[in-house]
């Protein structure tokens, strides 16, 4: 051991290092180094020309079969996470559309009453000879068109339910 301020020559052992953390480290980085390589292939035999990538996929020396097979498996692996976050995104926005629409069908229900009673006031009033004929068919057809609107939406919800159940 050496201490502080103690005086060494050479040849004498200034720190002795954990060889099994260092064979470990090692081989880890092999490993790793391993699936790079595999991905490199993998990547080329997917750009090749040919139809079929297989056929020019060539492993990297040193690449065992358990090593393919557990680069084929990482890769499977991350493509899955991926799909699955993209799904559970598309998900949460249909969620979100559907919302939406349910809020719009709720304020434009909540407002059909007050256009039915604008229209029956106007119908009224024509039909005592108090009022334009083309005021009263304005309102009969913002009328008409509020209800469209309503079914539209309520179609455009039963999409959004069945875009989100499946």
């Amino acid at each position: 051991d050496v201490h502080d301020g103690q005086t060494v020559k050479a040849g004498d052992v200034l720190v002795e290092l954990d060889p099994t953390m260092n064979a470990a480290e090692l081989e880890h980085m092999q490993r790793d180094f391993i699936a790079t390589r595999l991905d490199i292939a993998r990547l080329r035999a997917a750009l090749g020309d040919k139809e079929n990538p297989l056929e020019d996929f060539v492993p990297p020396v040193g690449a065992t079969a358990e090593a393919i097979a557990r680069q084929f498996l990482s890769s499977q692996d991350a493509e899955i996470k991926s799909n699955i976050t993209y799904i559970d995104r598309q998900l949460a926005q249909k969620k979100a559309e559907r919302d939406m629409i349910v809020a719009g069908i709720d304020k434009l229900e909540a407002t059909a009453p007050f256009i039915q009673e604008r229209v029956d006031i106007r119908k009224y009033l024509f039909g005592r000879e108090l009022g334009s004929k083309l005021q009263y068919l304005s309102e009969e057809q913002d009328l008409i068109g509020h209800q469209k609107e309503i079914l539209v939406q309520k179609a455009k919800q039963k999409e959004a339910e069945a875009a989100v159940a499946t």
